[in-house]
């Protein structure tokens, strides 16, 4: 069983999302769960230490609640500094940070992405479809 959790943010907007990767007898079961979606309602007037926070705030919980050991955060550099300074590290968490904002990502294309940079295993191959003339 894998598990991790996934941070896109912004300035503006986070998506947390959840990947599980389960093997059982010769078969790979995969799982990516968007759980949140924040926007930030003052993101006109840039407050990114304000938004980081509550960011924070529910990745803490989804990782609580998901019981991964692994998040992987995908901000531009400022961001990330804002959000290194929590500091999620309790509990034995692995962070792995992308320095881009992946955000309007969609769930496929993000799979795809995490996989490119060997942050998620490699995407498994589809089954061959059996074609009926």
């Amino acid at each position: 069983m894998y598990r991790a959790c996934i941070a896109l943010v912004d300035a503006t907007r986070a998506r947390l999302f959840t990947f599980d990767r389960d093997s059982d007898a010769g078969e790979t079961r995969e799982e990516l769960l968007e759980h949140e979606d924040l926007v930030d309602p003052a993101r006109h007037q840039r407050l990114e230490p304000a938004f980081a926070r509550r960011v924070v705030r529910e990745l803490g919980a989804l990782l609580e609640r998901s019981g991964a050991h692994r998040l992987i955060v995908c901000a531009r550099p400022s961001m990330l500094g804002e959000l290194r300074a929590a500091d999620l590290r309790g509990n034995g968490i692995v962070i792995d940070e992308v320095r881009h904002d992946l955000v309007e990502l969609s769930s496929a294309k993000l799979r795809e992405r995490l996989a490119e940079y060997g942050l998620l295993p490699p995407v498994p191959p589809r089954a061959a479809r059996e074609v009926t003339p």
